[in-house]
């Protein structure tokens, strides 16, 4: 008896495995964190270029956009870039938290962990182990 195995067409394909499919394409979040910082740079030499009638409410002068591809900029970008994730908080949390995740999905640790929960446990202490291990990653990182 031989069984064959039906494809499932792509009109037909769940909502979810869109998702899914679009999430698989996003890079990894350094290269999106990279990707923007690049961004950033640019944008500040083009709006550079322009004048805005904005004027700053405490101290009463015109708002510039400062160009950071000029010499000055760039020195001050990079000799300050360790001072500026030291002194704002969350950044060092997220970047501690995406690594420490990504290895950890890397080496299959949450999936492997969480099928042998499912495995051994039954349903009331697989739902409450779950609860808790969620909370301890999101606790700790």
């Amino acid at each position: 008896m031989t069984t064959s195995i039906q494809k499932v067409p792509s009109q037909k394909r769940n909502w979810l495995d869109n998702i899914e499919n679009v999430g698989n394409k996003i890079p990894d979040i350094t290269m999106l964190f990279f990707c923007a910082t690049l961004f950033c740079i640019a944008l500040s030499m083009v709006l550079s270029w322009f004048t805005f009638d904005y004027i700053h409410p405490l101290t009463k002068e015109p708002i510039q956009v400062i160009n950071l591809l000029t010499p000055n900029e760039l020195m001050s970008l990079f000799t300050s870039m360790t001072k500026n994730f030291i002194n704002f908080p969350p950044l060092g949390i997220v970047i501690v938290a995406t690594l420490g995740i990504g290895i950890a999905e890397a080496i299959g640790l949450h999936i492997n962990s969480v099928k042998e929960v499912v495995i051994y446990c039954s349903s009331f202490n697989c739902y409450a182990f779950c609860y808790f291990y969620w909370y301890f990653i999101a606790c700790c990182f």
